[in-house]
């Protein structure tokens, strides 16, 4: 019978910490939150924006890249990923109400992300089929990847260095928001607060499954909801630095 019962966040590593654990805790650790920061400076000077198709494409690769290390890492460091137990009714009910909460939560940020013509809500906005479809397989890839990446890899390695798993469930957490700067302060702190609970999911079911089921969902419902708005209120992404002020003007009347 499913119980709700707290475990550890981190899962089980049969060897000590060694350089490719140190190489993924400096890879996720700070080279990917410092290359996060930097980015969101290059996005917003940008004078020719990226077809949103390109940009799903690259996301895909650099999720599943970084998914691939941290299989290999894991793989050299002994940390056990293997149980993929489908959740038990309870917790999965556990994960559809908070999958809930989470959408509910964020759900009015989207829209007024929309109505303010955010420069950010132009990524996360697929309007075509094959953006469409590329935004869902983008989701599952970072879904499954990012988990095993941040709740499975780098949180069992920070517990191995630390020696407390829940200190590094919050570290964790944190790498995992700021990896994501490109996003508003709003969406960082949302995020952390996601990954700490996606840990303590970890520590409940033993497993990263539950955890990917719900992140996949949350990313592909956030991308349609995008959408949704988009079409519903006439999304035009601002002006670039260097379009003119009558572009602008256009695009607002």
């Amino acid at each position: 019978m499913a119980t709700f019962a707290l475990g550890s966040p981190a899962l089980p590593i049969a060897l000590p910490l060694g350089p490719v654990g140190w190489y993924h805790l400096a890879m996720f650790g700070l080279v990917m939150p410092y290359a996060a920061i930097k980015s969101r400076a290059r996005l917003a000077a940008l004078t020719q924006r990226p077809s949103l198709t390109a940009w799903l494409i690259r996301s895909a690769v650099m999720v599943v890249v970084a998914g691939a290390l941290s299989l290999v890492t894991a793989n050299l460091a002994g940390i056990s990923l293997a149980r993929l137990a489908f959740p038990e009714p309870l917790h999965l009910l556990l994960g559809l109400v908070l999958l809930a909460a989470f959408v509910a939560v964020m759900r009015p940020a989207w829209r007024q992300a929309v109505v303010e013509r955010s420069p950010g809500a132009y990524y996360k906005m697929p309007l075509t089929g094959r953006d469409r479809g590329l935004w869902i397989g983008v989701s599952i890839a970072a879904g499954v990847c990012e988990e095993i990446t941040w709740r499975g890899v780098q949180t069992t390695l920070l517990a191995a260095l630390l020696g407390n798993p829940w200190l590094a469930a919050l570290l964790s957490a944190l790498m995992f928001a700021v990896a994501h700067a490109i996003q508003n302060v709003r969406s960082m702190v949302f995020i952390f607060v996601f990954s700490f609970i996606m840990s303590v999911l970890v520590a409940i079911t033993g497993s990263l499954i539950l955890p990917m089921l719900i992140h996949a969902a949350y990313d592909g419902i956030a991308g349609l909801s995008y959408a949704r708005f988009g079409r519903e209120l006439g999304y035009e992404p601002p002006p670039l630095p260097g379009e003119t002020a009558d572009a602008d003007e256009r695009v607002v009347s």
